[in-house]
């Protein structure tokens, strides 16, 4: 087995990779690969770990702590880049419905927002396992 690599995360942003591994688990889940649905339990179970380990636990939204506070997570180097993987697959396909006239412009805009925030956390897992890999 690798060495995990740990990564400090603000709980908002880990609410932003565990909601998208969410959609991925979904998405497989019907006729899909069972290797992603494990890698993607797997992912998400470490973040309710450190979660449930965290002094403020509850104290935010859904049984989260408050969004500003920081988990530490260590995931495999593979379990990081199918993280940032999924977190550009996802955005991409944001990017195709963000336009859609059922939502008002400030939907649009958040989800806009949410598919820029995705993409700079895909950049930065990246740019921290090329720092790791040196």
């Amino acid at each position: 087995m690798k060495a995990g690599i740990q990564i400090e995360t603000p709980v908002r942003d880990w609410l932003i990779i565990d909601a998208t591994i969410d959609n991925t688990i979904a998405k497989e889940a019907i006729g899909g690969d069972s290797h992603t649905i494990e890698l993607g339990q797997h992912i998400r179970e470490v973040g309710w770990v450190q979660t449930r380990q965290h002094p403020r636990r509850a104290d935010g939204w859904g049984g989260w702590p408050p969004v500003d506070e920081r988990l530490e997570i260590t995931l495999e180097p593979s379990a990081w880049r199918f993280i940032a993987e999924q977190l550009r697959r996802w955005s991409a396909v944001g990017e195709r419905v963000a336009d859609d006239p059922r939502w008002g412009e400030d939907e649009r805009k958040a989800r806009r927002d949410g598919d820029k925030r995705a993409r700079q956390i895909a950049d930065w897992i990246a740019q921290i396992l090329t720092e790791t890999a040196e």
